[in-house]
């Protein structure tokens, strides 16, 4: 009969699947089986009663296509994917508690185990971003961005932020160092204060609040991009039905659930017909101001033709004007002791100035008269009585 028992050095060691380590969770334990390749899948929420540590399981898939029993390779990546999922909804309840940098890297060792990285796929567009934000969202954080706002006034959107962030929801522009990582898992994940990370950082309030603002400066830069790249995507037929839409519903005369027909006659929906106008706005403001140029100078030149200017004419008997020539003439040929002026006598002048005397001019004129030849008399009265 064999043996029952054997040496370890006689027995060829049984092929595993996986590896399997459960202990109580601490930084420094974590911090080695996460770097030996192990992944979570585990974590109590409820610390030991003798220790105060949560529990924690981890596993390690080994290499074993070459057994006659083998698993599904990604076994692993989806209770990995499913712990990740777990965690970041439990992070503002029981492990609320947790540092934030312990938090972290709990959730690093999780993607650590999805060996499928290269098929998540880009599901964060324009689309899902307006029915995760509104407008009035994105103008907030654009105005927080931009140091016009206080960071209470975003302050409720940061949770959904942090777990789209965390959720591998954006692409690869998005980026943030480890530091901020912390801070929006800090806030926007476990809910903490600005002093509750003071104290967990040992950095003082002013930094973290700068380390926020770019945080968020990062993520309004990146809504803003599919914003644009969203509107370049638009056909050009389509943005000229929508133009004439808009201007239809300016005139009252579409409804916005009714549909109209271009030149072409084909119906198009009139519920997303908008275009920019065709003219950029300093187009349009120069040829206004043209316009109101063009009126200025027709009303000018109408003001000018409804003068009378004869009154201004100077008139002269021809030898007069004769006389005013030669003097020209002679001051032009150099020659000296010839005045540079010239002066015509308007004959016309003063006869117009009395003929256009009213009568109530000549009276005021007689009586001022009579009034001074009155003040005479009486003057010489007072001195022949001396």
């Amino acid at each position: 009969m064999p043996p029952l028992l054997l040496k370890l050095s006689e027995k060829r060691p049984v092929r595993l699947h996986y590896l399997g380590v459960s202990y109580g969770l601490t930084p420094s334990l974590h911090k080695f089986w996460k770097n030996s390749g192990f992944v979570p899948l585990y974590l109590r929420q409820t610390p030991n009663d003798l220790t105060g540590e949560h529990t924690c399981v981890m596993l390690k898939a080994l290499k074993c296509d070459d057994l006659e029993t083998t698993c599904d390779p990604e076994w692993l990546t989806a209770f990995s994917k499913d712990f990740h999922k777990r965690f970041l909804n439990l992070l503002s309840y029981k492990f609320r508690d947790f540092p934030s940098i312990s938090a972290l890297s709990i959730m690093e060792a999780a993607d650590a185990g999805n060996r499928n990285k290269k098929d998540i796929k880009k599901v964060f567009e324009k689309n899902t971003l307006y029915t995760q934000f509104s407008t009035y969202d994105l103008k907030r954080l654009e105005s927080y961005a931009n140091n016009m706002l206080d960071y209470h006034v975003i302050l409720d959107l940061i949770p959904l932020i942090a777990n789209l962030y965390f959720g591998k929801k954006f692409d690869g522009d998005v980026k943030l160092s480890g530091v901020q990582s912390s801070i929006l898992l800090g806030i926007g994940l476990q809910r903490k204060d600005i002093d509750d990370l003071e104290k967990e950082l040992s950095l003082p309030s002013t930094q973290i609040l700068a380390l926020f603002i770019k945080i968020v400066r990062k993520i309004s830069t990146y809504f803003r991009s599919l914003e644009t790249a969203a509107m370049q995507e638009i056909p050009e037929e389509t943005a000229v039905i929508k133009k004439k839409k808009a201007i239809k519903l300016m005139d009252g005369d579409v409804t916005p659930n009714s549909t109209l027909q271009d030149d072409r006659g084909e119906e198009e929906d009139a519920e997303a017909s908008w275009d920019p106008v065709p003219k950029t706005l300093e187009d349009d403001l120069e040829e206004a101001g043209d316009n109101i140029m063009k009126q200025m100078r027709e009303k000018q030149r109408e003001l000018i033709n409804s003068l009378d200017l004869s009154k201004y004419a100077i008139t002269g008997s021809s030898q007069v004007w004769e006389e005013a020539e030669s003097q020209i003439s002679a001051v032009t040929s150099g020659k000296k002791n010839t005045s540079t002026v010239v002066s015509i006598k308007n004959t016309e002048s003063a006869n117009k100035r009395k003929s256009t005397e009213t009568a109530a001019d000549i009276v005021a004129q007689e009586a001022k008269k009579m009034k001074q030849a009155g003040g005479k008399k009486s003057h010489r009265k007072s001195k022949n009585k001396r």
